[in-house]
This record gives C-alpha cells, structure tokens and sequence, in this order.
C-alpha cells in the first residue's frame, strides 16, 4: 500500500472516529438556546445558491468531482438528478431499515457557517443536537447532528424523532454544504458511511 493511500484511509478511519463520539456524545448535549427553540421564528427563508467555478482540477482514480471537490462515494450510494436548480449534486442512500435518505449538495448559499447551522437547528422543535469544527485535507469541516420534531421550511407539518446529519466543507472558491435530513434509525444508520464520505473531501482547484 502506498503512502497516499495509507493518508487517504487514514483520514477515513479519523472521520469515522470523530463522526461516532460526536453522535454517541449526543445522549448528554442539551438544547439550543431558547431563541432557536421557539415556533415563532421565520422559518421561510429564500436562499439562492451559487455555481461553483467551471473550471474544476482533476480528479483521482476513484473519485468524483463535485464543483472544486474530489470525494469518494460510497459503492451503495445512487446518484441522482438534482431535484432544484439549488442543488449541485444529489444522492439516494439506502438506509438499515430498507428506506432511502436523500442527500443534497449546495454551494455558497449565503449567511455564514454559523447562520446556517442556527437556521437548521431552527427547523427543529425542541432540539437536542451538537456541531463540531475540524480540520481535514487542509480544510475546515463542520459538522452537525440534530434531532428532534423536525419542521421544515414550512409551520404546516411537523415530524416527529427526525434527525439532520450535515456538513459544511470551507473551500477556496467557497463553502460546500452537504446535508441529509430523515427519520432518526435511518438516518442513524447512515453516520458511519457519511462519516467516511466526508473524510475523503479534498480540494482540487487552484488556491
């Protein structure tokens, strides 16, 4: 094995690591701030996202390119046609209990990394949850996994013991947001495998 392959799984292993105390860790995190707990926020919020720049490096044997990204994605995840013009990428994964979760690939949406991550926990009714930054393949990565009533965009349904998966990924030509929201058992059992996706994130544009 040579010595790139062994730093690529590597960084692997260490996301896998990371992602599963982050998630455990989860059993004693308390709730956001009241202010991200109320029903009385906005949750209608328009969001236009950005295209990343059109002139992407190249990618590694294995991987795939998503703008300025190169990922390995998992053999049991299905690529899928974006579902709205925000999104610049969009997978099935099949998740333990024979459901699939979908998960979405934005870029440059605006508002921060902060921002979002209050704004998704402000989807959620009663949430209990954990974000944590780090960095990898010279990157800044945060993460985030919250569970709860979940609410959406919209006041008109709640769902109840869903659980948002996401991440944030710092690039050069601007910040990547990579999400997955579902039922919490599915979603659950998809941790490990995102984990590993998001561990092999590097960047392969210009700096």
């Amino acid at each position: 094995m040579n010595k790139q392959k062994i730093v690529i799984y590597g960084v692997i292993i260490l996301a896998g690591l990371s992602l599963a105390w982050w998630i455990n860790g989860n059993k004693g995190s308390v709730s956001k701030p009241s202010a991200s707990n109320t029903l009385n926020v906005q949750r209608t919020e328009t969001r236009m996202s950005s295209s990343p720049p059109s002139n992407p490096g190249q990618a590694r044997p294995g991987e795939i390119l998503i703008g300025q990204l190169g990922v390995i994605v998992p053999d049991d995840w299905q690529a899928e046609p974006q579902s709205n013009t925000m999104r610049i990428a969009q997978f099935r994964l099949p998740a333990i209990d024979g459901t699939d979760v979908e998960l979405a690939v934005t870029f440059d949406i605006g508002g921060g990394v902060q921002a979002n991550v209050d704004r998704w926990y402000r989807q959620f009714q009663g949430p209990v949850g954990r974000d944590t930054t780090f960095v990898s393949n010279n990157l800044q990565i945060t993460l985030v996994n919250i569970r709860g009533t979940f609410l959406g965009m919209r006041v008109e349904f709640e769902l109840g013991n869903y659980q948002m998966l996401a991440a944030i990924v710092k690039a050069p030509d601007g910040p990547y947001f990579f999400k997955m929201t579902g039922p919490k058992e599915s979603v659950s059992s998809l941790s490990h495998s995102f984990a590993s996706f998001i561990g092999t994130i590097r960047y392969v544009g210009n700096q």
